[in-house]
């Protein structure tokens, strides 16, 4: 184990996040699921998936158990979307040469399911990533993000709404979105 790895766990920080697929609602719709680089529909826009997140420290069993719940709330890609990032900040670069940029606007929510239910979750953009309808992952994008991001710390009875931007290939008809290793979300 690596001496980040190490310090990190000594600092009591989340230790495992893990996400308990199919708790809520993940099969309705007929939608096909998977989870790592698999092509799959995913969760369609609209449709919220909740999951459990496991919080403590490594020197003790004592883990609390938190819910979260994730819905992609809308997606916007091509010229919108650009002209959204440019909004954003000017600095930002356009997209490259067959590629947009596609955002989507995300509510993350996360409760209690113990006590004392005093962990945060921190949040962070890059937990999303993209992938192509062939399964392929998209590479991260770096971007100063339209309107509010997901870069926050959660606490018990917190939810927030918020932009991820993803840079992907025009010809992509329907690309995916995961949080952690987890489901895919539709992001078309």
């Amino acid at each position: 184990m690596s001496m980040a790895m190490t310090d990190w766990i000594r600092s009591g920080r989340t230790l495992a996040f893990m996400l308990l697929l199919g708790i809520a609602g993940s099969h309705r719709s007929g939608a096909q699921v998977s989870s790592g680089n698999k092509t799959s529909e995913g969760i369609p826009v609209g449709q919220p998936l909740a999951f459990a997140i496991q919080s403590g420290d490594s020197y003790s069993s004592y883990a609390e158990l938190y819910e979260g719940q994730i819905v992609v709330l809308q997606v916007t890609r091509g010229e919108k979307a650009w002209d959204l990032i440019k909004e954003a900040n000017a600095t930002n670069k356009p997209p490259a040469s067959g590629m947009e940029y596609l955002v989507a606007k995300i509510r993350f929510s996360y409760s209690t399911k113990s006590e004392p239910g005093n962990k945060s979750f921190l949040l962070r953009e890059n937990m999303f990533t993209a992938f192509a309808e062939n399964g392929k992952e998209y590479d991260p994008v770096s971007i100063a993000y339209p309107k509010v991001n997901l870069d926050t710390k959660l606490f018990a009875g917190d939810a927030v709404e918020g932009w991820v931007a993803f840079h992907v290939s025009k010809a992509d008809a329907k690309p995916s979105m995961t949080f952690g290793n987890g489901r895919r979300f539709q992001i078309y």
